[in-house]
C-alpha cells in the first residue's frame, strides 16, 4: 500500500513489485542519486500508468530451516523465481548440494499446496523457468530487471534480464 502527493487513490495495480523496489522509489521521489547499483527500480512508473509495462518475474531466495529444531536450524538455502502465474525453486543443503525443486502453477494452486516439478504438462514450464531462474542468480543492478510479456510463452520468445536474455527453446503449454 502506497499513499502520498501525486498516487491515485484507490487503485490497484497488478504488476509485480519487491522490496527492492522501495529503495529505488525512495531514492527518486528525493531526488537523490544511490551511491551503489540498486537492484531494484522505481515504482513512480506504477503510480501515474495502470498498464506501465513492468518486471515479469523475479528472484526469490532463502533458508530452508528444520521444522521444531529448537535452534532454528536451517538445513540449506532455496532459490526460485516467480512469475505472475508460476513458482519454481531449487534446494541445496549446507555443502551447496542440490537437495530438491518444487514447481506450483500458481493459477491451479495459489496456495502452493501440490508441488509439480515432475509433471510432464509442465515440463516445458519448468524447463524455462530453470533457465531465468539461473540469469537471475548471478544478477546485479539492471539484469535482475526480467522484463517482457506476461502470459503464456512460445518458442523464440526472448526475456530480457538487464544485458542478458533468455530464449525459450521449447513450446510452453
Amino acid at each position: 500500500m502506497v499513499r502520498g502527493p501525486a498516487i491515485p487513490e484507490n487503485e490497484t495495480r497488478e504488476q509485480l513489485v519487491t522490496n527492492l523496489d522501495l529503495p529505488a522509489t525512495i531514492v527518486e521521489l528525493a531526488g537523490a542519486t544511490p551511491q551503489r547499483v540498486l537492484d531494484g527500480r522505481s515504482l513512480m512508473p506504477l503510480f501515474t500508468d495502470a498498464n506501465a509495462a513492468w518486471r515479469t518475474a523475479f528472484l526469490v531466495e532463502g533458508n530452508d530451516v528444520v521444522e521444531g529444531d529448537e535452534d532454528g536450524g536451517q538445513a540449506g538455502y532455496y532459490a526460485g523465481v516467480r512469475t505472475a502465474g508460476d513458482l519454481y525453486a531449487e534446494h541445496v543443503d549446507l555443502t551447496g548440494a542440490y537437495t530438491g525443486n518444487e514447481f506450483y502453477d500458481l493459477a491451479a494452486d495459489p496456495f502452493e499446496l501440490e508441488s509439480r516439478p515432475d509433471d510432464p504438462d509442465y515440463a516445458q514450464t519448468v524447463a524455462a523457468l530453470k533457465q531465468q531462474l539461473n540469469a537471475l542468480e548471478s544478477c546485479a543492478g539492471a539484469s535482475c530487471f526480467v522484463a517482457g510479456a506476461p502470459g503464456a510463452h512460445k518458442v523464440g520468445e526472448t526475456w530480457r534480464a538487464g544485458d542478458r536474455t533468455v530464449t525459450i527453446a521449447q513450446a510452453i503449454q
